[in-house]
């Protein structure tokens, strides 16, 4: 039997030369994970069969029905001195060495050169050369959400060659990619989302799934180092985590809602020693940044304790009373009905700051919706929604709709719309319960929009007048108002009994009950 000791020493140290030359041979023409795989597979005897031309010192094997080589042409070691040693024997031997010798040292040793230079596997090593590669994302002015993407793809594929070997580090590897991803990439994204408003809604989706993207790699990696935590020379990466975490989520005071989630979901698991947890709670105590009264209200959730008074007499800037509405939602999801209440005063007193014509139209209706969803779960606020809704009826149309049925004043329902002019789709989703409470209110409600149709006078109106009809139909039908209906069809088409093509199209839609 061969052993590590009866190498010869000369092939000891030409094999490791001429495992990297193969290796290099192999780069420009299979992908770096194939080269692992192969070597994998070689080394745990997943080869189906193996041969040695000793001339050129080649090595193939056969894995899953592909072909695959190692030129270990080393001149060196063809021209060093032989002498003794049976040429039928290197093949044995340098399969031999391959057992005793560690795969990893020697892809190690390969990756040493060039642009896939190994990293010393440490905190400190992984963190100065991460952040190099993550720093690139710093160095364009991106024009749309778009070209960030391309760019963040093309950082990612850099971290591929720097890959553990073991599979058990990869998840550790890979949440620290993502965390520094998480630094450069959430405050690029607020950048180009608040300097330019007018980017197209694909553009905002965009934005939205890279977010996403980022939070399931972290999340992923958090679910796989449960398991392999205790992995032996892991503990200074887990300690070294409180300090990524807080570049990753408090380097912007935009994007709360991911940043936010990103911190409750690496706070919450297990990674986190307990020394750790109090730390964090001490070095939140003495930070200045916006949203630390919102990072150190998660800790007193969580332990179950009473959010301090000061929590909500601050003099919040308009960004952190819209941090708070988000906060808030996290709140409302822990059943922590006194911090929803508490945040809710606060609002109603800044609703001036939150709330003003200023505002881009869309920017103030998606804050009057975020308001309500708040004030919605708090009942002594019902009255301040109202309010707010008569102040800005235009961009709250659907939820001044909305309280008004909730109310049942459908008169006031009525007349609101047909003042505003809500759109039929808002009308349409509010039908089912208007009928079962006032099925008359109902078909009035849809008559302004077959009205509108109508005044256009062109058949593919009438088509669209005599589908808002068959609706009112079916609610007329549910009330029991057959004799209105059929009264109130008679008048409408008396009405434009001049225009021969509507008569034709409501003959053929058969509206009569």
């Amino acid at each position: 039997m061969f052993s590590k000791e009866t190498i010869p020493l000369f092939f000891a140290t030409r094999a490791e030369s001429a495992m990297e030359s193969a290796l290099h041979h192999l780069s420009p023409l299979f992908s770096f994970d194939l080269v692992q795989e192969t070597l994998r597979n070689v080394r745990f005897g997943n080869a189906e069969y193996m041969y040695c031309d000793e001339r050129f010192l080649t090595v193939t094997w056969r894995i899953e029905n592909e072909m695959i080589s190692l030129h270990l042409h080393d001149e060196a070691l063809l021209e060093y001195e032989t002498e003794g040693v049976d040429e039928f024997l290197l093949l044995p031997i340098f399969l031999t060495y391959q057992l005793f010798f560690s795969l990893q040292e020697r892809l190690s040793k390969w990756r040493s050169t060039g642009s896939a230079k190994a990293l010393e596997r440490s905190p400190h090593s992984w963190l100065e050369h991460f952040t190099q590669l993550t720093e690139q994302l710093n160095k364009n002015d991106y024009r749309s959400i778009r070209e960030l993407e391309r760019q963040q793809s093309f950082i990612r594929e850099q971290f591929i060659p720097f890959q553990p070997y073991e599979w058990e580090w990869r998840p550790i590897f890979n949440l620290y990619q993502s965390l520094l991803m998480a630094e450069t990439l959430l405050p690029q994204i607020s950048r180009i989302l608040t300097n330019q408003p007018e980017l197209l809604q694909y553009e905002s989706w965009i934005a939205e799934r890279l977010v996403e993207d980022l939070l399931d790699n972290i999340e992923r990696a958090v679910g796989q180092m449960v398991v392999s935590h205790t992995l032996f020379g892991i503990e200074p990466f887990l300690l070294k985590l409180p300090e990524l975490i807080a570049r990753a989520t408090m380097q912007t005071t935009d994007l709360f809602k991911p940043r936010f989630s990103l911190y409750q979901l690496l706070w919450k698991s297990s990674l986190m020693s307990s020394t750790q947890y109090e730390a964090e709670k001490e070095r939140l105590a003495n930070c200045t940044h916006p949203d630390t009264p919102f990072f150190r209200a998660l800790f007193f959730i969580e332990e179950g304790e009473d959010v301090p008074a000061t929590f909500a007499i601050h003099d919040w800037t308009e960004k952190q009373l819209l941090t708070a509405l988000h906060f808030a939602e996290y709140a409302d999801a822990e059943d922590r009905e006194d911090i929803v209440l508490m945040i809710a005063d606060v609002i109603e007193k800044e609703l001036e700051t939150l709330l003003h014509r200023d505002l881009n139209p869309l920017l103030l209706t998606q804050r009057l919706y975020m308001i309500d969803h708040l004030f919605y779960f708090t009942s002594k606020h019902q009255a301040v929604r109202e309010k707010m809704f008569r102040k800005y009826p235009l961009e709250s149309r659907e939820l001044y709709s909305n309280l008004l049925i909730e109310e049942e004043r459908f008169d006031e329902w009525l007349a609101f719309n047909q003042a505003f002019e809500t759109s039929p789709h808002i009308i349409e989703n509010q039908l089912d319960f208007v009928i079962q409470k006032s099925p008359k209110h109902a078909v009035l409600a849809m008559h302004p929009f077959v009205l509108r149709e109508i005044e256009q006078k062109t058949r593919p109106h009438y088509k669209r007048a005599v589908r808002f009809l068959k609706k009112m139909r079916t609610c007329a039908n549910r009330g029991g108002m057959h004799s209105w209906w059929n009264t109130y069809v008679d008048q409408l088409r008396d009405s434009f009994r001049r225009l021969r093509a509507l008569q034709e199209e409501i003959e053929k839609g058969k509206i009569y009950l």
